[in-house]
């Protein structure tokens, strides 16, 4: 990819941004960085980039600057409606996302995990597996968690693999984005702010797929309808995981034990006996990073010893503590319907919900049939707990409990809480409304848990 002379325009100045204006710079590309941010917000993104010859333009997103570019790479918060991306597409500009960008400078495989839930865990868990495998330096685990993938780029670190977690936002724009293997763990409603419908957003994920070649992989899920159609997306070879009776080859649940069965006719297993994340969907987390680890030709037993060895994620359906009897788990991750239903899928207890949020243009109706039998309270908090409360009203089945703020939440259901019970933060919701992150709103979570007596 020739840079040298190129007009660059890099759109956000988030992490991603940032990395990517340093990596054009330093590929020879004359570069303007933009932000709706005023500059004082984004002080510390632009003091990064000191010394470099890099324009900057904030508190807009001004036409003549899209006008002026040849290329334009678009951090992941900037929504492909934005304006000037519109006209510059109409135009034939060349536009990407620092993720495609990065992975046209990078002479690495990729192996690229996609879906609505599970992506962070799956990512980690196989670059755990990756890093068992072939060596701690000879990996790179980021892209949409962590580490750039432009960063890489940068460091010049020569790697035998790079796995990526990948968000719908970073393929809106994808032309050549090519994994050695990819997987699609499942698709369910969430970003509906940014997508006309579920059927968009799922074409948007599938565009991981389509550069793919028959020497690829594709490991898809096949108790996932959206997953399993984006088989026709691709030229790769299909490998399928799920807790039916998936397709050959592929990855299914035999007991506490995964069955691989490959193309090739090689069967075998993998134990589950130490494996220490709860519920459904991690499982299949683990059958997709494993399928996805042999597709790759990793070491079966440096796959059983990262079975062994992985404790799970932050934030992910995470023990906090037992209290009087009383289990409190925090899931925090989980910020749409989907990741509800697997996190209450995963206990056989009565359940206390706590959930609410930003809703991103999403609704709760499908909840209802999945917390019958499951769940006894539901305490809706923050912004759309009213609307969450109306579209959760299930009569008889469950109460439900409106509170302003997740301390009063919690109050309310510890105090509700019986021995035996599972108290659960799962908010099916963004966090923006209240906290910084999830990951804030998971620790205040952790703190509320720690303070009862």
């Amino acid at each position: 990819m020739e840079l040298q002379g190129k007009r660059a325009l890099v759109v956000g100045l988030a992490k991603s941004g940032v990395a990517a204006a340093r990596l054009l710079a330093r590929e020879g590309a004359e570069v303007r960085v933009n932000d709706l941010k005023p500059r004082e917000t984004l002080a510390e993104s632009w003091d990064s980039l000191a010394g470099l010859k890099i324009e900057g333009f904030f508190e807009g997103h001004p036409a003549e600057l899209f006008h002026w570019a040849d290329l334009i790479v678009v951090s992941p918060g900037v929504p492909r409606s934005l304006p000037g991306l519109v006209q510059a597409q109409r135009a034939g500009k060349e536009i990407m996302s620092e993720m495609e960008f990065a992975a046209r400078l990078l002479a690495a495989p990729i192996l690229a995990v996609g879906g609505t839930n599970g992506k962070t865990t799956t990512t980690t868990l196989l670059g755990e597996m990756a890093a068992a495998a072939l060596g701690r330096d000879q990996v790179f685990v980021g892209g949409n968690i962590g580490t750039p993938l432009s960063e890489l780029v940068l460091a010049r670190r020569p790697v035998q693999a790079a796995v990526v977690e990948v968000s719908s936002f970073q393929m809106e724009f994808a032309q050549k984005f090519h994994p050695r293997v990819g997987i699609m763990l499942n698709v369910t409603e969430d970003h509906l702010d940014r997508y006309r419908d579920l059927a968009d957003y799922a074409e948007t994920k599938s565009r991981m797929f389509v550069r793919q070649t028959p020497q690829d992989f594709a490991v898809l899920n096949a108790d996932d309808p959206p997953s399993a159609a984006m088989a026709r997306t691709t030229r790769a070879q299909a490998v399928w995981f799920g807790l039916s009776d998936p397709p050959r080859p592929g990855m299914r649940l035999q007991g506490r034990s995964l069955v691989w069965e490959g193309a090739d006719g090689a069967r075998f297993k993998l134990s589950l006996e130490r494996w220490k994340p709860v519920g459904r969907h991690n499982l299949l987390n683990a059958m997709a990073a494993a399928a996805a680890a042999l597709c790759f030709g990793l070491a079966r037993d440096k796959i059983q010893e990262t079975f062994d060895t992985f404790k799970g994620l932050h934030h992910r359906l995470q023990w906090v503590a037992d209290v009087l009897g009383v289990s409190y788990y925090n899931d925090s991750k989980g910020t749409n319907t989907g990741a509800v239903v697997m996190a209450v899928q995963s206990f056989d207890r009565p359940i206390i919900l706590l959930a609410g949020g930003r809703a991103k243009g999403c609704h709760f109706q499908s909840l209802k049939p999945e917390f019958l039998g499951r769940v006894k309270l539901v305490v809706a908090f923050g912004e759309c707990r009213e609307q969450m409360a109306e579209e959760l009203f299930q009569p008889g089945a469950y109460r439900i409990l409106t509170k302003a703020t997740l301390a009063e939440a919690f109050a309310a259901a510890s105090q509700s809480a019986e021995s035996g019970d599972v108290v659960l933060l799962s908010p099916a919701c963004a966090s923006f409304d209240q906290f910084r992150d999830y990951q804030d709103r998971g620790e205040q979570f952790r703190r509320l848990v720690e303070s009862l007596p």
